[in-house]
């Protein structure tokens, strides 16, 4: 893993795990846990800043934190074996779904065709792995003894990574296209002035020439006449919620 990029998430979480397991190093900033065979058995605030490179100033906001395993089939309830009898294959699809300012990329699993929607944000530190060994790399979904979801990233060897989904699909529907509503148009993120709220119709109008927009510019010139704003195809709503809670528990 990067050390650079791992050090960058736990500054936005504001918390550092190292983890001890025999013979393993673990880390985590409570949304993921990482793999670090790169690193020492390091103990202690101070050490672990140093080995991290952590400045002073920035670790002053970081809560540090050391946690004991005794094996890798339960690193704070993740369990980093190389497979597991229950884990569900996935397989990468090419969608994202945009919730705030996080892009969620959507991964389909093989066994039930339930889709499910991961922060790949959260793999930054081993991103550059993932690209290095990319024909070897494997995404797999487990249950957390909590009843939660997350993803695992593996390669032929070795677990890389953990990380749990924060995005809980609610509801899927499916609906034409130009059945949208005002409330629709902005949950897709469209912006609208606030004079024309005045008029709902205006409102309504003005959203929806700047969501048509931005939705037949994804669409293929040749394929405009199938799936453009005006052929009004149908299409699959899914309604999100984010879950609540870290990824781990700390004392």
């Amino acid at each position: 893993m990067k050390i650079s990029k791992f050090v960058q998430t736990i500054k936005s979480t504001g918390q550092c795990v190292v983890i001890h397991a025999p013979g393993e190093i673990y880390l985590s900033n409570r949304k993921a846990i990482y793999t670090a065979p790169e690193i020492p058995d390091i103990t202690g605030t101070s050490q672990i800043a140093a080995v991290l490179d952590i400045e002073p100033k920035k670790l002053k906001k970081i809560v540090v934190h050391e946690e004991h395993c005794k094996d890798k089939a339960n690193i704070l309830g993740v369990d980093f074996n190389e497979y597991t009898p229950d884990e569900l294959e996935v397989s990468k699809m090419n969608v994202a779904a945009v919730v705030g300012e996080n892009i969620y990329a959507a991964f389909l699993c093989r066994n039930n065709g339930e889709m499910i929607f991961f922060d790949e944000s959260l793999l930054a530190p081993i991103k550059d792995r993932i690209k290095k060994e990319d024909a070897y790399i494997d995404y797999t979904a487990r249950i957390h003894p909590k009843g939660y979801k997350y993803i695992i990233v593996k390669d032929d060897i070795e677990v890389l990574a953990a990380a749990r989904i924060w995005l809980e699909i609610k509801d899927v529907n499916i609906q034409r296209l130009q059945e949208m509503t005002l409330d629709d148009f902005l949950s897709e993120g469209v912006l609208i002035h606030p004079e024309a709220y005045n008029d709902p119709y205006n409102a309504y109008m003005h959203a929806r020439r700047i969501f048509t927009s931005i939705w037949d510019s994804t669409i293929l010139p040749q394929d405009k006449d199938k799936y453009g704003w005006a052929a009004n195809p149908w299409v699959w709503v899914y309604d999100f919620k984010r879950r609540k809670g870290p990824e781990v528990q700390v004392k």
